[in-house]
């Protein structure tokens, strides 16, 4: 899609309800109810596959590994069923996840629940996406980073598709 970049909603206040309304303001580039094959129909580059990570693998503030793990397997059935239907995704969160449970082994890894380091490190992979796929894993709609990339991909004119219904 091209044309005038699209007005993107704030980032302040997470906020899905105008994003999702089929008939709104976004309806051009916020495609609900999707589905990985429909994401194979709408899509011919690499797709950023959406998953909630650092709000989901802590508990007040401390990193879990069991709920990192959580994090990371969800997503990765995710990433699964998109390469099943032949489309190449990346998903950030996995990396995180897993570099997270790899920091045992490296002095120097990243914090695995630092948002800022994360949002710079993601945002390379943000930039070459063709189409941003959110499925519905537990956490998506109040993670703040699905937010920032949510309205990245909006202000670039870059679809988006979400599994879930208004």
């Amino acid at each position: 899609m091209s044309g005038a970049a699209v007005r993107v909603p704030p980032e302040a206040r997470i906020d899905w309800r105008p994003l999702l309304d089929p008939r709104g303001r976004y309806s051009a580039l916020v495609t609900t109810g999707s589905s990985p094959d429909r994401v194979r129909r709408h899509c011919s580059g690499l797709v950023y596959l959406c998953a909630p990570y650092v709000h989901e693998a802590q508990i007040r503030g401390v990193w879990r590994v069991e709920r990192s793990v959580r994090i990371s397997v969800l997503a990765s059935v995710e990433r699964a069923r998109l390469a099943a239907c032949g489309v190449t995704a990346l998903c950030p969160a996995i990396d995180i996840a897993e570099i997270a449970h790899a920091r045992v082994l490296v002095d120097d890894a990243p914090e695995p629940l630092d948002m800022t380091y994360w949002r710079a490190w993601s945002q390379p992979i943000l930039n070459v996406a063709a189409l941003l796929a959110v499925p519905e894993i537990p956490g998506w709609d109040r993670c703040p980073l699905v937010w920032r990339d949510l309205r990245f991909a909006l202000a670039q004119n870059v679809p988006v598709h979400v599994y879930s219904e208004p």
